[in-house]
């Protein structure tokens, strides 16, 4: 049978032993909070490649914590004046099946803020430069999560493919149809169809832009504080891709 055919016939055992983690996060919380964060950091590191490279990267640089303060699945932050470390937050009322993408998809923002774009605050790019660098991190990010969940896959576990499905059907539609007319393709080429599912997708552009440019701009406008707004820094096409 297919791997497609294959695709949603597994389960994926959530547990949470005490074990050592495979890849070497700081986990802030208590001993619950450290388990499942260790249980969804080695899922990853035992079967994928993709994002054990990626979570490697990551826990050079920033600290894990669970915390549902934010409307958001997760997040990856790099700090304030008052907490000034890199840190990802996984919002612990989601389904361990959704927060393993989700732990790849913010740790693939942490290599991004490493590679520089941390320095480019809200409001200081060109609208046109800070859209376009905007779009490339956050497809990137989930053609990263997608590759991992599709080696767990792979492996058995499909639970995290449904998870990341539910959020991302647009990029898992983008894989499914490259492996569809072609069952050989290559890894670079899955990848490269997840980003163009997400670049493609009005609805996940709308979402993300409302979020980062619309209502911040609306609430500026209606406070009056439009001084984070300088929008007089611009970033060319190729160096948004090296970044």
């Amino acid at each position: 049978m297919s791997f497609l055919g294959n695709l949603f016939s597994g389960s994926a055992a959530q547990q949470y032993p005490d074990v050592q983690a495979k890849i070497p996060f700081e986990i802030e919380g208590d001993e619950n909070d450290r388990r499942r964060m260790i249980a969804l950091i080695n899922r990853i590191a035992e079967n994928s490649p993709t994002g054990t490279d990626v979570l490697t990267q990551a826990a050079q640089h920033c600290k894990l914590f669970l915390s549902a303060e934010q409307d958001s699945v997760g997040y990856a932050s790099c700090g304030d004046e008052n907490n000034p470390d890199w840190r990802i937050a996984l919002n612990p009322t989601y389904a361990d099946d959704v927060l393993t993408s989700t732990l790849v998809h913010e740790s693939r923002h942490i290599c991004q803020f490493a590679n520089g774009c941390d320095k480019y605050d809200t409001g200081m790019l060109d609208m046109k430069s800070a859209v376009m660098l905007d779009r490339a991190m956050e497809a990137d990010a989930d053609s990263a999560a997608c590759m991992t969940v599709l080696d767990l896959a792979k492996a058995g576990d499909t639970k995290a493919f449904e998870g990341f499905e539910s959020k991302r059907p647009e990029v898992v539609r983008a894989v499914r149809d490259t492996l569809t007319n072609n069952p050989d393709a290559t890894r670079e080429q899955l990848q490269e169809s997840a980003f163009r599912g997400w670049y493609d997708s009005d609805r996940l552009k709308t979402v993300y832009e409302t979020g980062y440019y619309s209502d911040p701009m609306n609430a500026s406008m209606f406070t009056g504080d439009m001084d984070i707004w300088q929008c007089d820094r611009e970033m060319s096409s190729a160096l948004v891709v090296k970044k």
